[in-house]
């Protein structure tokens, strides 16, 4: 149960839930490389699954990110690969917001 609250917590802090927008989930593993790719051309942003309850929100550009956050390549196993690079992800920024570091 733990695991549901913190999958929906994640689904509903991404700007394509709050935003209305459909959210669309595949599993990696299923996919072929060029489909993985494909999709996330078409969709914009996606959630993969993959492994024992890993997943990872993988988008076409950083348009898809939130306020703060800036792109990383991001790569999922696929069918046909063990890593294949799908698109990126969304991540905070480092040290552009004054941090806490004390500099």
């Amino acid at each position: 149960m733990p695991r549901f609250l913190a999958l929906t917590m994640f689904l509903l802090s991404t700007p394509a839930f709050a935003s209305g927008s459909s959210v669309f989930n595949y599993l990696s593993e299923k996919l072929l490389c060029s489909q993985a790719k494909m999709v996330v051309e078409k969709r914009g942003a996606v959630i993969f699954f993959y492994g024992n309850d890993l997943y990872n929100r993988v988008v076409k550009h950083g348009g898809f990110c939130m306020l703060g956050e800036e792109i990383r390549p991001v790569q999922a196993p696929t069918r046909d690969r063990s890593l294949c690079d799908v698109g990126y992800t969304c991540e905070s920024r480092s040290g552009g917001d004054g941090g806490s570091d004390g500099q």
